[in-house]
């Protein structure tokens, strides 16, 4: 009996494995590579201008790869006026096919995990329902 699970436990983890395996894509960049970088716009809320957040830019770049750091990680080369750490997943990149001149500039405010912190200089009006409140 013990045989027989552990037989069907290898075969559902085969299967599991196969069906991840379409969908992942090996990436590699050499340094001097081109790549965009994608930033969660959920988590830059007052970035869009517009009413939807699902408009908001998701890849800012392209941005130049300096090192590649591990088996995942690359150093891309960020304007000095980034507060973010310049070391990214390769799920977080992606490989530039063109080439532009200027790059899409990364918002100044961001903090250590990516979340941008605005505050408001004034509020414009003010607005009570019947009860007050």
């Amino acid at each position: 009996m013990f045989a027989e699970i552990h037989y069907h436990l290898h075969r559902a983890q085969n299967i599991m494995k196969q069906a991840a395996d379409k969908r992942r894509r090996e990436l590699i960049f050499q340094p001097g590579e081109l790549v965009y970088l994608k930033l969660h716009p959920c988590r830059m809320q007052s970035l869009a201008t517009l009413p939807n957040q699902k408009l908001a830019p998701r890849f800012y770049g392209p941005y130049e790869v300096l090192e590649r750091i591990g088996e995942v990680a690359y150093k891309l080369k960020l304007p000095e006026s980034t507060k973010i750490h310049p070391v990214f997943h390769v799920s977080l990149l992606k490989q530039s096919t063109g080439c532009l001149s200027q790059p899409q500039p990364l918002p100044t405010d961001l903090t250590e995990d990516s979340e941008l912190l605005v505050e408001p200089e004034k509020v414009l009006t003010e607005r009570f329902n019947k009860q007050g409140a």
